[in-house]
């Protein structure tokens, strides 16, 4: 995602933590949840990966218009 800006929110809900991922450009996000006692790292690649799938996905729909 090259190019792209990228920006993360992280909330804490209890024991879980919620992490956000969220396109700059397009307004795009994609948020996963996971404990809050594990790596918040891995939980940011998670959901980066999910908005790259989400991104790529929408780009598809809009060319087959």
């Amino acid at each position: 995602m090259t190019g792209r800006e990228i920006l993360f929110e992280t909330v804490r809900l209890g024991n879980l933590l919620k992490v956000s991922a969220i396109d700059g450009a397009t307004g795009i996000e994609a948020s996963v949840v996971g404990r809050a006692a594990g790596d918040p790292a891995a939980l940011r690649g998670l959901a980066l990966r999910k908005l790259t799938y989400l991104l790529t996905r929408s780009e598809r729909l809009h060319e087959t218009g």
